[in-house]
Order: C-alpha cells, then sequence, then structure tokens
C-alpha cells in the first residue's frame, strides 16, 4: 500500500481529534466553551456531528486548550508526522510553535519560554 493511500487510512477528523483531546485531558465541554467564548450547545452539537463549527470557532476552541492538550490535538491528525516515521519534522513543529505564539498572550509567552529554558537545562543538566 502507498504512503498516500496508508496517510489517508490513518485519518481522524477534527470533531473526533477534539473528542480524543477532551478526553485524554480530561477537560470538560464546560471549561472549555467558557474558555473559548463558544456556546456548550455548539460544542454539543459539533461533537455530536450535528453541525460544523467553522474554522474561526474551532481555532477558539483549540486556543482554550492547554497547549498540552492543542500538541496532543494536532498530534492525533498528523500521526506520522510528514517524515512518515512517526515523528514530526523539524519545520512542522516550528510552525506549529509558531501558530501558538502568535496566539497567546505575553504571559503565556513567557510561561512558554520559561518552560523551555527549564527543559533545556535538564537536559544540559544529564549530559556527561
Amino acid at each position: 500500500m502507498n504512503n498516500l493511500i496508508m496517510r489517508k487510512a490513518n485519518t481522524i477528523s477534527l470533531r473526533h481529534a477534539l473528542e480524543l483531546t477532551l478526553k485524554e485531558f480530561q477537560i470538560s465541554r464546560a471549561s472549555i466553551t467558557q474558555a473559548s467564548g463558544i456556546s456548550e450547545s455548539s460544542l454539543s452539537r459539533f461533537l455530536a456531528g450535528s453541525t460544523d463549527l467553522g474554522t474561526e470557532r474551532l481555532q477558539k476552541v483549540l486556543n482554550g486548550l492547554p497547549i498540552e492538550a492543542q500538541s496532543f490535538y494536532f498530534a492525533l491528525l498528523n500521526p506520522g508526522g510528514r517524515d512518515g516515521k512517526g515523528q514530526t519534522t523539524h519545520k512542522e513543529t516550528i510552525t506549529l510553535l509558531q501558530k501558538h505564539l502568535i496566539a497567546c498572550t505575553q504571559d503565556e509567552y513567557m510561561d512558554i519560554l520559561r518552560e523551555v529554558i527549564q527543559s533545556r537545562q535538564k537536559i544540559v543538566a544529564r549530559q556527561p
């Protein structure tokens, strides 16, 4: 089976990826609607498959997720990355990070930078 067919067989819908993300991170519909500003009924109808949120409202929902949950969501949508080995390519990682940084507040931006620095310090400390 060629790579394109395998990739198509492994894709999931935006709706299903969101359902799995909410479940994995134990995020309630009420908390995500409060964080995103969309109505709980709109989210419920989207998750039930009876309506589409549209790009703008889906982006609001995604922005309302914790950063780890956003990463999980996008990993579900592209499980193999573009390199076909189950890894997201460097370019994809940079693009995803840029999207997150553009959408966040100054405080969130500083939190992200602190996390990156702390993670890097831990990696350096483990090296011989």
